[in-house]
């Protein structure tokens, strides 16, 4: 292998061909996975604020098998309504990845290593930002089949 080669996943690739690279960063096309939490950490709000808590999803299965997906959930902000929401979505994880005691999360590391199934979106840019993947709508993987 010469410097110009490397091995991804068993295949040799070369690292300077970017043909087959999309620029939009591979977005995860819109549906429904199975999804499990492999990272989870509280951070400042951009205005310094409030809290989230950015969570990483790994896709367990298919095609997109491996890909990481984000998602942040306001859990103390400013706005209200924001705040709820992000609360909410954040009890519905917990609730339908069968988290033992859904009421209360002591870390964000609990988080870590729950699964279920997650509907994922693209969401259209804002600004200077292009388009990006939306985590949400929990459901648990024995009702993957269930409508949300």
């Amino acid at each position: 292998m010469t410097i110009n080669k490397a091995l991804e996943c068993g295949k040799e690739i070369d690292m300077w061909d970017f043909s087959n690279v999309a620029e939009d960063g591979g977005l995860v096309p819109a549906g429904i996975y199975k999804v499990a939490v492999v990272d989870a950490e509280l951070k400042d709000t951009k205005s310094g604020t409030g809290k989230i808590i950015k969570t990483q999803f790994k896709i367990l299965e298919g095609a997109n098998a491996g890909r990481l997906i984000f998602s942040n959930f306001n859990i103390i902000n400013d706005n209200e309504q924001a705040m709820n929401i992000g609360r909410a979505q954040l009890k519905r994880l917990m609730v339908q990845a069968g988290k033992e005691n859904p009421d209360t999360l002591s870390s964000p590391s609990e988080l870590v290593g729950l699964t279920c199934m997650a509907e994922v979106t693209v969401a259209g840019g804002k600004g200077e930002y292009g388009p990006s993947n939306q985590v949400g709508k929990f459901t648990a993987i024995d009702k993957e089949d269930a409508p949300f």
